[in-house]
This record gives structure tokens, C-alpha cells and sequence, in this order.
């Protein structure tokens, strides 16, 4: 047996070998491996079945082998937010229906190439063109303060807060991602030379799925290849690792969206 505190624990992958035993009323994200999700309070996870409540649902029982994941939120609730984008101007956040409700125009952020809005309603933007990844906290309408900033990064194209408080970037020129501490602001973890990385994704792992020049591609800790997208010709811009499993690319070369699984089955073609 082993005791982990509450507070350390997020994700649950369930073994059809072992029994998982959590405490009831958690608030708990289920994820099915055909891409669903429903979210509410754990009732048991016992050996072959899982059981929560939910408003949408009531009471409902579902068998292992339906499940991708099991993760513990704060709240029952399902995330949903606004969209950020990104463009030669700066950083502008809309509503689902298109209306733009923040902007970052200023001078010292301009053609950014990624943003992320964390947990505490900041954005988390790579400052391509001023090598710099900062952290914006947003005044009602437009502008915001930068509380943390990174510099002499090596033209980011990507960038992830992760779990631990750290950054992951993608950086473009150094052909490298890297992990910097937040506090010490030092790289903390690094692969080795990617060949021009464009995006970064640390996954539920501990690994780290990679887009660059290179192909799509997932390392372990030690920054060696445990997987990788076989698609013949592929140009990626962009790559992530669903929550079904899959991972969905943005091919420039064929202009198109593709979806294909671990096992390198092309499960969906979406054309741009």
C-alpha cells in the first residue's frame, strides 16, 4: 500500500489489474475512450466498475473498460471558457459568439505566436518576434500588467504552464523545448537538438509530444523517442494529444486536419 495526500494526486488511469480505491465525494472528470466526458461526485471505483452522481445523469455505473481517465477537479463542473487568439497585433480574448471582450495591443507584444489564459485568468503569451514569454494579467477591456517574464528565449513558438509551475516552450531557433522553473527562471529540463520545434505539449505522462520540422513526435524524460506520427510527407504546424488518446495535426503541406491514433490509424481527414 501507499498513502498519497489529496492535494497530490489528479489523475487516476485505470488498470484492469488493480483496484483503485478513492474516498467518495470527490469531485471527479470521467473521460470515455470515445471522447465523451461527464463530471460529478465519486461514489466508488471498485474492481471492474465505476460509479458517480451527477445532475445530468443521477446515479450512473460505468464499466472499465468504457473509461479513458479519471481526474479529480475542483469543482463539478465541465471547463469551458473564451477563445484567445493570437495575431500581428498582439493578444485578444472573445466570447463563444464572437464578440471581443480583452485586447494586449502594446508595442512590446506584437506578432506573438502562441497564448494561453491559465487558471488564474492570466495569459500566458510567447513573445515570438521580442524572444521573451511573459505572463499578462488583464485589465478589464484592453492592456494588463506583465508579472512574470522570460527572457532570451530563442524565438518561442510555443509555451504550456504546467502542473509543477514551470514553462514548457518550443524554442524555435534553439531547436530545443525546454522546461524553466519558475521562480529561478532557469531550464530545468531540455531535449535535445528537435529541428525547429513548433509546438509542446507535456502530456499526462510525463512525456512531452513535439511538433517541428522533424515530424510529430512524443519524448520521455530522457528526451528519447517513444512514439512517433508515421504519415508520409507530413509538414506539421501544430500537434496535440487528444483526451481520447489520438493525436490531431495540422499538416501544411496536404492542408489539412488529421486525426490518428497510437497505433498510427488514421481515424479522421479534415480538409482546410
Amino acid at each position: 500500500e501507499k498513502h498519497v495526500a489529496r492535494a497530490a494526486v489528479r489523475v487516476i488511469h485505470i488498470n484492469e489489474e488493480r483496484r483503485a480505491e478513492v474516498s467518495q465525494g470527490w469531485f471527479t472528470k470521467v473521460i470515455f475512450k470515445n471522447g465523451d466526458k461527464l463530471v460529478g461526485v465519486l461514489k466508488s471505483i471498485t474492481g471492474d466498475k465505476l460509479t458517480i452522481f451527477s445532475h445530468y445523469l443521477g446515479t450512473a455505473t460505468f464499466t472499465k473498460k468504457a473509461l479513458h481517465s479519471v481526474t479529480f477537479v475542483p469543482a463539478a463542473r465541465m471547463s469551458v471558457g473564451n477563445i484567445v487568439v493570437c495575431d500581428q497585433t498582439g493578444v485578444h480574448e472573445y466570447e463563444r459568439g464572437g464578440k471581443k471582450i480583452w485586447s494586449y495591443n502594446n508595442q512590446n507584444v506584437n506578432y506573438p505566436w502562441a497564448a494561453v489564459k491559465l487558471e488564474n485568468g492570466n495569459i500566458l503569451v510567447a513573445n515570438t518576434n521580442y524572444n521573451q514569454v511573459v505572463e499578462i494579467k488583464p485589465k478589464e477591456g484592453n492592456g494588463g500588467e506583465i508579472v512574470w517574464q522570460l527572457d532570451n528565449i530563442q524565438y518561442p513558438y510555443d509555451v504550456q504552464r504546467l502542473d509543477n509551475g514551470n514553462t514548457l516552450v518550443a524554442e524555435y531557433y534553439a531547436s530545443m523545448v525546454s522546461e524553466y522553473d519558475f521562480k529561478e527562471k532557469q531550464r530545468k529540463w531540455q531535449t535535445p537538438r528537435v529541428g525547429y520545434p513548433i509546438s509542446c505539449q507535456r502530456l499526462e505522462n510525463g512525456n512531452t509530444l513535439i511538433a517541428s520540422n522533424q515530424g510529430v513526435f512524443e519524448v520521455n524524460k530522457e528526451g528519447k523517442d517513444v512514439w512517433r506520427a508515421n504519415v508520409a510527407g507530413l509538414q506539421p504546424w501544430r500537434a496535440t494529444r487528444l483526451d481520447n488518446g489520438n493525436t490531431l495535426i495540422v499538416d501544411m503541406r496536404r492542408g489539412s486536419v488529421i486525426e490518428i491514433t497510437s497505433n498510427q490509424k488514421c481515424e479522421k481527414v479534415f480538409s482546410l
